[in-house]
Formats: structure tokens, sequence, C-alpha cells
């Protein structure tokens, strides 16, 4: 049995591999994912844009597809895994904070000085740009994520308690993980942050300036508040949530997988994926 969620966030081919192993090789998908590629994928043809990078459109040859994998695969979706585990109901709340009249002219800004990233911007299709092109484009997106976090990221002279107060997203974030902290006396919070300068640390200093002290489970070797992250530190961290020393934790994509904090009950995540 494999159980892997890679068909549908990264390749269909990735089917390929597993029905060669399940079925021993007795099947009719081609002998390699290249094959099965040809055979069964169609891509939106792009003029100028290689074989390579053209996105997929949909799929050939249905039926034979359907029979070559009903026999060895099913599918589970999310509601059906839910049941299975005993997993509890998410009240998931999105929420669209308006930029700031400065972050809107600092946003411009950066764009301006890099064309790349806003023709990545605009034209949303990484598949026409060449791999040098995403690479120049690209960094500047992540200032521009960090500017949506921290305006003192890009602004001069601002602090993190200022840019905790001044970022209309990140403030938005404390405040109703402060809310939920104070209206539920047995409550516990997690906040989550891809980004460790411009994400993890202005979070830090927004709870610290509320009265919280949260722990950090972040990649090892950062520093943040004049204090490493060790493997020690972050353990620690977790057992202090654990037995209820801190209410409050922040995690960025180190800790995303094989962290269980089960008391939790209020999650906030700054940035998208």
């Amino acid at each position: 049995m494999d159980l892997t969620g890679s068909i549908i966030s990264n390749s269909p081919t990735d089917i390929w591999p597993l029905i060669d192993v399940a079925t021993n090789g007795q099947h009719t998908l081609g002998k390699s994912k290249k094959d099965f590629e040809n055979k069964y994928i169609q891509k939106k043809y792009i003029p100028g844009v290689s074989e390579k990078r053209l996105p997929i459109k949909g799929f050939k040859h249905k039926g034979e597809l359907k029979k070559q994998l009903g026999d060895v695969v099913d599918y589970v979706d999310e509601d059906a895994a839910r049941d299975v585990a005993q997993i509890p109901k998410k009240n998931l709340n999105v929420k669209r904070i308006p930029l700031s009249r400065e972050q809107r002219k600092l946003y411009e800004l950066l764009l301006k000085e890099n064309p790349k990233a806003e023709k990545l911007v605009n034209k949303k299709r990484l598949e026409t740009m060449t791999p040098d092109e995403i690479s120049q484009g690209y960094n500047t997106l992540v200032e521009t994520r960090k500017l949506m976090n921290s305006i003192g990221h890009i602004k001069p002279g601002m602090n993190l308690s200022e840019s905790a107060k001044e970022t209309p997203k990140t403030r938005a974030l404390i405040d109703d993980a402060m809310t939920h902290l104070k209206d539920t006396p047995d409550g516990q919070a997690i906040a989550f942050s891809h980004l460790i300068n411009g994400g993890i640390d202005v979070l830090q200093k927004g709870f610290q300036d509320r009265g919280q002290d949260p722990g950090l489970f972040i990649g090892k070797g950062n520093e943040l508040d004049g204090k490493k992250v060790t493997e020690e530190s972050r353990q620690k961290a977790v057992q202090d949530v654990k037995n209820r020393k801190t209410r409050s934790i922040l995690i960025s994509g180190a800790g995303a997988e094989g962290v269980s904090l089960g008391n939790t009950t209020w999650e906030g995540v700054l940035d998208p994926f």
C-alpha cells in the first residue's frame, strides 16, 4: 500500500512508478513516465514554449486509463480521510486585509525596480519565461511578500515593534490571536509564517508587546531576539506548550510537519504557500 498526494500536487506522471510496482510491470501504461505522458496527457500549446514546459490541460484515452488504474488505485478525498482518522472539523476563516497606502507605494516601487518581477506578477505564466528571468523576478517577489508581513523589512528606520503595529495584515493576525487567548482561558495559539525575517520576527515582537512570550519552532541556527534556535530550544518550546507553561508558539516551515500540539484552539497563518 502506498499513500501519496504527489499525483495531484506535483505531476500526474508520478502515478506510473506506483502502478509499475503494484502490478509487477503488468500494465499497458508505457515503459516509462515519459511514455505515460505521451500517451495519456494533453498539453496546451503555447508558441515559443518548449514541450517540457507546456501546461497540462487534460487527458487522452480516458476509458483505457480508467480501466488500468481502477483495479489498483483508490482515491481518498479530504472528507473521507477526515472521517477515517477522526480529525475534527476546521473552522477556517480567510481574512483579506487591504494594504496600507505606504505598503502599496513600496510594493509598486519594488516592481518598478525589477521588470522581471513585474512580468511574473502580471503574466502569471512561468512557462513563458526563461529560468533566468524567473530567478531574477522571484527574488524580488520574496521581498514583496516580506513587505506584506512587515513594512519595516523594506522601510529604513522602522523597528519590529513599529512594524507589528503599522503592518495591517500582521496587526490583524495578532489582534485575533490576543482576542482568542483573552476570551478562551484554556486556549492555546499557533501563528505560522514561511518567512523568518519579515514573518516570524515581526510576529514574535508583536506577541511580546502584547504580553505573550511565544515559543519558537523554526529552522535550527536562526537567531531571533538575541537567542539562537537549537533542537533543544525547539523541543522545550513544544513541551512548554504541551505542559501549558506558555499559551502560544510561532512556527515556520521547519515545524509544519511532525509536530503534534493537540490542545491548540487557534491557528493563524500569516502568508499563503
